[in-house]
């Protein structure tokens, strides 16, 4: 049983949440696919916040709606705390690292001793559009 997540998904994990293989993300943590425990941070769901916001489309504003309602129902998201603050600039020159030698990027590894999940590359906000 685990004490909190061992995976922590970013705000364009949460979005693409149906169409991940919950099987491949368990190997890349190292963990048995029962043992997943998926979270979020307090910065993902502070993006989420913002995607029904960001677009003019009813039925887009809807969905991104009901996707933050299910979130906040689902996930307990670990505070950005000063630690992690402390770590976002090591994360974020491991990413610039891996994206400049176009290679998969291993699990990134925060405070709270989460691999980090980022399906996708390059990063941009995925609610802005």
């Amino acid at each position: 049983m685990t004490t909190g997540p061992n995976v922590l998904l970013d705000t364009s994990a949460v979005i693409d949440f149906e169409e991940i293989d919950g099987r491949k993300v368990a190997e890349r943590a190292g963990c048995a696919y029962g043992d997943l425990a998926p979270g979020i941070s307090a910065i993902t769901l502070a993006e989420l916040a913002t995607g029904p916001h960001a677009t003019a489309e009813a039925r887009e504003r809807a969905a991104r709606q009901a996707r933050l309602q299910w979130v906040e129902a689902t996930f307990d998201p670990l505070p950005f705390d000063s630690d992690a603050a402390r770590t976002y600039g090591l994360i974020y020159n491991s990413v610039l690292t891996v994206r400049r030698a176009q290679t998969p990027q291993a699990p990134g590894r925060s405070p709270h001793r989460s691999g980090c999940l980022r399906p996708r590359a390059p990063h941009r906000h995925p609610e802005s559009s």
